[in-house]
């Protein structure tokens, strides 16, 4: 089946004052990269073991992509070799 994804961009300016972009994704998104159901983010994030959405609209909340991406290294570097 045919996939839309729809990617949010931002641009910010880091601790340096460079501009840099930023990738905010849906919830659609992370759960395809993350590999977890809807309900099982929900509750990680609730307890804050999982990246804090944001509210991009009043109906529409996204993740930061950096953020996913590191929160997904640092569980791999928890599993014992």
């Amino acid at each position: 089946s045919l996939k839309i994804c729809i990617l949010f961009l931002a641009i910010t300016r880091n601790g340096d004052g460079e501009m840099e972009q930023e990738t905010f994704l849906p919830m659609t998104r992370v759960l395809d990269i993350v590999g977890l159901s809807r309900t099982t983010i929900w509750r990680l994030e609730r307890a804050g073991d999982f990246p804090r959405s944001i509210a991009l609209t009043p109906g529409r909340k996204a993740y930061r992509e950096t953020e996913v991406r590191n929160w997904m290294a640092e569980k791999a570097d928890q599993v014992p070799a």
